[in-house]
């Protein structure tokens, strides 16, 4: 137990994640500076003691708009990872218990979701919801649930043919009552696991959509956003660039190494 707990990844990842989730929590914590107000006469301003990051194109503090971005990706990147999870185990669970012309359904619908390309997908939805934090969420939330679904169905169907189950059945309880007390419970580790390992992906979507305009509606700092009003002036001010990327960047592998660390500790087989 103590090599599990001085594994590098968890030093490394978790550190990297507790200070990612403190400046999410609570950016006013980090910085006093408004992530809103600008100053046309210092924009694009360098690195300074006042301005850590500089200022962007309309002398907006860039340390605070990455820091008040923060919270922003958390609030997509959890919201898309709720409806993801949520509908993916409903579908999944149901199918894997049900199978029939239950499984068969689910399934093929899965398949149709699958056939289009993640992000087209989601700008897909986008596009017909608009843009926003809960939309964003359900539409990335979307382009997951295949994932949940089949992971769901596959757990189900090995849980459901332990002898716990068997019993319960023998003594009368109901459908409903055995996937809630008896497959749910058992599977719900793996599922964190995932949830977890899809952390750093979702983030990295979310910055994308951010970055094709596709994110929230400006002058709402996001990462992604951020990346893109930067690519102006990427010659005389790269910072505006590298300090956004730099930070997405730390996130998804902070999220990366935890969820590594966390399917080795679930799954011994996929240790070396």
């Amino acid at each position: 137990m103590m090599r599990r707990v001085s594994d590098w990844r968890l030093l490394v990842g978790g550190a990297l994640l507790c200070g990612f989730l403190l400046i999410a929590i609570a950016p006013q914590a980090v910085t006093r500076q408004n992530p809103f107000n600008g100053d046309l006469g210092g924009a694009l301003g360098l690195p300074s003691h006042r301005h850590l990051f500089g200022t962007d194109e309309l002398g907006r503090d860039l340390f605070a708009r990455v820091v008040y971005g923060a919270r922003i990706t958390l609030e997509i990147t959890v919201g898309a990872l709720l409806v993801s999870a949520v509908a993916g185990v409903a579908l999944g669970t149901a199918a894997g218990y049900r199978r029939g012309p239950v499984d068969e359904a689910v399934m093929r619908t899965l398949d149709i979701v699958m056939s289009f390309p993640g992000v087209l997908l989601a700008i897909a939805i986008v596009a017909g919801l608009g843009r926003g934090i809960v939309n964003l969420s359900i539409a990335m939330g979307v382009t997951s649930v295949p994932v949940f679904a089949r992971l769901s169905r596959g757990l189900v169907l090995s849980v459901a043919e332990n002898e716990y189950v068997a019993a319960a059945t023998a003594m009368g309880s109901t459908g409903t009552r055995i996937v809630v007390r008896h497959i749910v419970p058992n599977i719900m580790s793996t599922i964190l696991v995932q949830l977890v390992a899809r952390f750093g992906l979702t983030v990295l979507s979310a910055a994308s959509l951010g970055f094709l305009g596709l994110g929230v509606e400006p002058p709402q700092p996001e990462w992604g956003q951020l990346i893109n009003a930067g690519r102006a002036y990427i010659g005389s001010n790269p910072g505006l660039i590298v300090f956004p990327g730099v930070a997405l960047m730390a996130t998804v592998f902070a999220f990366n190494l935890v969820g590594d660390f966390l399917q080795d500790l679930i799954d011994p087989r996929l240790r070396r």
